[in-house]
């Protein structure tokens, strides 16, 4: 059967039937097949961000080519604007305020009606983003720049919103590796679990990881539906191992029940 990532998810989801033909396939395309399958839930996971992100650029952009933003500066952990403040823009869902008098209570209410944005108090940037609220304090460093915002000042944001625009590329590229970890290694869970009760003279191993790797499919699937749908829980994370079992103890069953019918006629 030639590689087809879509004939593989289908098959993965709805032929339950017929899961004891995937301990026959190499060990190799397995891995590919989960490559594959992580890939694409990385896209879908990054799509969301990739659009807020361009959005926020493209906004930010806009104020600071026109001069529009008034000058602002960090120094000894306080912010110090030079111009209107309090000054808010926003933009469909988008917000951008700075605010050197809002107490912290406030923020929260500033953001309310918004999905994404940046709000300045006197000694914090607040950075709100799929729903949650980053709170980075001036006097403290901040690992991607490697440096306190107290060194910041309104001409160093405008060279860096060049940083914006790689924004999404970077998002991708990690959400790719932390699924590529999460899913192998949910997967090798699942193929552990099994490997205990299994019976050794008929399955090996590597027949439960080719199993439990097509059996994860749909579990994989509702992970990356929990991080756009639900919070995270006990509960969906039990019925994310418990979808996984289902689908990977049918596909045992069935290549037992063949090798044991093999074996006999033997």
């Amino acid at each position: 059967m030639k590689n087809n990532i879509f004939l593989d998810l289908f098959y993965s989801i709805f032929k339950l039937d017929d899961y004891s033909r995937y301990a026959k396939e190499k060990i190799s395309r397995t891995i590919v097949y989960v490559l594959l399958l992580t890939t694409l839930l990385s896209v879908f996971i990054v799509y969301k961000p990739f659009v807020e992100i361009k959005g926020f650029y493209d906004f930010l952009s806009q104020k600071y080519v026109s001069n529009e933003l008034p000058e602002l500066k960090i120094e000894n952990g306080k912010l110090i604007v030079n111009g209107s403040d309090p000054y808010k823009v926003s933009d469909d869902d988008i917000l951008f305020s700075i605010n050197s008098k809002i107490e912290e209570s406030s923020v929260y209410e500033e953001f309310a009606f918004y999905n994404s944005g940046i709000v300045l108090s006197e000694d914090k940037a607040y950075v709100k983003y799929n729903r949650n609220i980053l709170v980075f304090p001036y006097e403290l460093p901040i690992s991607p720049l490697g440096t306190t915002l107290d060194t910041i000042d309104t001409q160093i944001v405008k060279e860096s919103l060049i940083i914006l625009m790689w924004a999404p590329v970077m998002i991708f590229i990690y959400f790719l590796i932390s699924l590529l970890i999460s899913n192998f290694t949910f997967i090798l869970i699942i193929a552990f679990m099994l490997n205990i009760s299994a019976d050794k003279k008929y399955i090996k191993f590597s027949d439960l990881f080719k199993l439990a790797a097509h059996g994860a499919t749909l579990s994989l699937i509702f992970k990356v539906l929990e991080f756009y749908m639900f919070s995270a829980s006990i509960i969906t994370t039990l019925i994310i191992y418990i979808l996984a079992y289902i689908y990977t103890i049918n596909g045992l069953k069935s290549l037992v029940k063949e090798r044991t019918q093999f074996d006999k006629r033997a």
